[in-house]
């Protein structure tokens, strides 16, 4: 009888255990399949960015050139400045500080390929300076192609910052390597956007972290 009584004592723990591990394994089964699922969501989307990319680097390539036109000591593809310009410097914001104060603060330090990306960047996206209309009425990118470039840019931008806090960062820098000049690119234009909207806050941070993880060589 007492053998019996301790059967069935350890039924009910038994019982409990096997369920809370059919839940949690349903748990994990369900955390993987979200994340395939994002992931082949940032694939799809990114590929539906195909023109976006196209329009975004036939536009800024147009503008390098008539941008190094008065300066040829410049490298000659505008591929080889941004690898050579790396990130800029001191982004994402130490301690969370405004992008707008950027310039100011870091301008000066800038060595000389990061300042050429930089002066490059500030004429595709001019400081404000009082002018008036939009940033695309006075930018270098040919006036043909300057709402499609700023629009191409914006949705590029957007992109990164929105998947990196979904999908991880780790994953996408790994996946997305390739992207390494766009991301970098996307940053100076970035801190050359603010110099126009004056908005406060960080930027677009998770931008910025990705870039930061891409900025080695391929």
């Amino acid at each position: 009888m007492s053998d019996q009584n301790t059967v069935i004592w350890w039924i009910a723990p038994a019982i409990s255990l096997i369920a809370a591990a059919a839940s949690w394994t349903a748990f994990a089964v369900s955390v993987r399949q979200r994340r395939v699922a994002d992931r082949l969501a940032v694939e799809r989307e990114y590929a539906q960015l195909a023109t976006a990319r196209e329009s975004f680097w036939i536009a800024l390539r147009e503008a390098y050139a008539r941008f190094r036109g008065t300066r040829a000591e410049l490298p000659e593809d505008l591929d080889a400045l941004i690898a050579a310009s790396g990130m800029p410097p001191n982004v994402p914001r130490p301690g969370g500080g405004h992008l707008r104060t950027w310039a100011t603060e870091n301008e000066r330090n800038l060595g000389p390929d990061q300042r050429a990306i930089w002066e490059f960047s500030s004429a595709v996206y001019p400081a404000r300076y009082g002018r008036s209309g939009a940033v695309t009425d006075h930018t270098l990118v040919d006036p043909a192609r300057a709402a499609t470039f700023h629009q191409a840019r914006g949705d590029l931008a957007r992109f990164w910052n929105a998947w990196i806090p979904a999908i991880g960062l780790s994953w996408m820098t790994k996946r997305y390597r390739a992207a390494r000049l766009q991301v970098i690119m996307l940053s100076w234009l970035e801190c050359a956007l603010v110099q126009w909207t004056q908005d406060d806050g960080e930027g677009k941070k998770n931008l910025f972290l990705l870039a930061s993880q891409l900025k080695g060589p391929v």
